[in-house]
């Protein structure tokens, strides 16, 4: 019996990449990457700009709550040794019950004093620093406070900061041009985050040279 005989298809025959069509894919996925990069910088910039954001609100909630027990606000510092008190320390067991319980003097270790941009290790849990205006109790009191919105606690960059005010920090002038620039960390894309007396937040980009002037002075300390 004669076997049928089986019709040739066409079929399209495999073939390798040559080096030219493998280069240029390699080049077309590198054009994607340096388009796709900067977006998610971007993105990753403003993950971390809301986290310090979150970080100060959670620190606003905590100076409320302190507010409420002892009808003022905890001084910005009180003494360095033995057993550091300021107002990190004295917000410790609102932000972080559980650390607090475990160890009240740990606060530096505590994630929420530290923005997230923060890379500096000279830096930890001291991302943010108070107001000195409010150095005075009769300026802490919930009276005062009532009065009008002031400046609590912005972004620094400052090792081993707790205060700071528009006319001296750490003993600086403020006409010391260089203390400027390390006081004011603008580090979320050239801006800073600023906590008010009355729990708001907001950012800006506020040059430092109009804050050495009275006059001009954009907000209230």
């Amino acid at each position: 019996m004669n076997q049928p005989i089986a019709k040739e298809t066409q079929t399209e025959k495999k073939r390798s990449f040559t080096l030219i069509e493998l280069l240029v894919v390699i080049a077309i996925i590198a054009i994607l990457a340096s388009m796709l990069l900067p977006a998610l910088n971007q993105a990753r910039e403003r993950a971390k700009t809301s986290a310090c954001a979150n970080n100060m609100k959670q620190i606003g909630l905590a100076f409320m709550l302190y507010l409420n027990d002892y009808g003022r606000l905890p001084k910005p510092w009180t003494r360095n040794t033995p057993g550091a008190i300021n107002w990190r320390s004295d917000l410790f067991r609102y932000i972080d019950s559980s650390g607090f319980k475990e160890d009240p003097n740990s606060y530096h270790l505590c994630k929420t004093y530290l923005c997230p941009t923060v890379m500096d290790p000279a830096l930890q849990g001291v991302s943010y620093v108070m107001s000195a205006k409010l150095e005075s109790e009769a300026n802490r009191t919930e009276r005062a406070l009532a009065s009008k919105r002031k400046v609590m606690v912005v972004e620094s960059n400052v090792a081993g900061s707790f205060r700071m005010s528009p006319w001296t920090h750490n003993g600086y002038e403020w006409n010391n041009w260089t203390a400027i620039t390390l006081a004011w960390d603008k580090r979320h894309n050239k801006s800073m985050n600023v906590l008010f007396t009355d729990g708001s937040l907001t950012s800006t980009r506020i040059e430092i040279a109009p804050e050495r002037s009275e006059s001009t002075r954009t907000f209230n300390w």
